[in-house]
C-alpha cells in the first residue's frame, strides 16, 4: 500500500513539474535571461526555512546553505528540526523530535523560477514515553527505557518557485515534497524487550514501524535568504 502511494505521489509531482515547465512564452524570454544571469554572477546563497505543514511534526524550522554550479543547477545543504509536545494522534506519548538534514541538487526547467529539486535525506526521530508505558516495565527502571530512537537514510523530493528580487535577495517555496524512508541506520527501543503489556508493545512497536515506512508529505515550505 506504501509503495502504491508513494508512486501516485511522485507521478503526480513529475505531471505538475512537466506542466509547469512548458508555462514560458517569448515574451518572458528577457526576464529569464535575466534570471539565470543573477544565478551564475553569485556562488553561495544562505536560507532561512520554515515548513508548517510538514509530517510527521509540524512546523519545522530551519536553515540551507547552497552552491551554485551554474545558471541551472544549485547544490544544497538543508537543516530541518521541529518538535511538538502533547502529540494528539498518539496516546500518552510525550515530546516527539523530528530532524532532517538533506544534501539536494536543485534544477531550474528553463523558466525563470520553476524548479524540482531532490536528493538524500538523513532522519532522527525521537520521541519520550508517558508514565502509562512506563508503568507496566518489570523489573524497576532502565536507563534510556522511556526514549525510542530512530535514524533512518531516505529520498527527498520537491517542486517549486525561487525568486531572484533585487541584486541578491532570494525568496523560494517548495509547493509540495515527498520525504521516503528507504534505509534503517539505527533503532534503540529498549521498552518493547522490558515491557510486561504485550498490548502497549504492540502500540510502541506500530509507531516505529510507521516512522520508519510512512512517506513524509510537505506543503508551502517557505524560504528567505540571499545569494553571495
Amino acid at each position: 500500500m506504501t509503495k502504491h502511494i508513494t508512486t501516485l505521489v511522485l507521478i503526480s509531482m513529475v505531471s505538475i513539474a512537466g506542466i509547469a515547465a512548458d508555462i514560458s512564452t517569448d515574451h518572458q524570454l528577457e526576464d529569464i535571461k535575466k534570471s539565470q544571469l543573477k544565478r551564475q554572477h553569485s556562488k553561495y546563497y544562505g536560507l532561512a526555512t520554515y515548513s508548517p505543514l510538514d509530517l510527521l511534526i509540524p512546523s519545522k524550522l530551519g536553515a540551507t546553505i547552497g552552491y551554485i554550479e551554474n545558471k541551472n543547477t544549485t547544490w544544497e545543504l538543508e537543516y530541518l528540526s521541529g518538535s511538538v509536545s502533547a502529540p494528539f494522534f498518539f496516546t500518552d506519548i510525550g515530546e516527539m523530535t523530528d530532524q532532517r538534514i538533506s544534501l539536494l541538487r536543485r534544477s531550474f526547467l528553463g523558466t525563470n523560477s520553476f524548479y524540482i529539486s531532490y536528493g538524500l535525506s538523513y532522519m532522527n526521530f525521537s520521541t519520550k514515553l508517558g508514565s502509562e508505558y512506563l508503568s507496566s516495565v518489570s523489573g524497576g527502571y532502565i536507563p534510556e527505557i522511556d526514549l525510542l530512537s530512530l535514524r533512518s537514510l531516505g529520498a527527498q523530493f520537491s517542486i517549486g518557485n525561487q525568486w531572484h528580487l533585487g541584486k541578491n535577495v532570494l525568496v523560494g517555496v517548495d509547493w509540495v515534497g515527498l520525504y521516503q524512508p528507504l534505509l534503517q541506520l539505527q533503532k534503540k527501543n529498549a521498552f518493547v524487550d522490558a515491557t510486561s503489556d504485550p498490548e502497549l508493545r504492540k502500540d510502541v512497536e506500530d509507531v516505529i514501524d510507521a516512522v520508519s515506512r510512512i512517506p513524509r508529505l510537505t506543503f508551502f515550505k517557505l524560504q528567505i535568504g540571499a545569494s553571495f
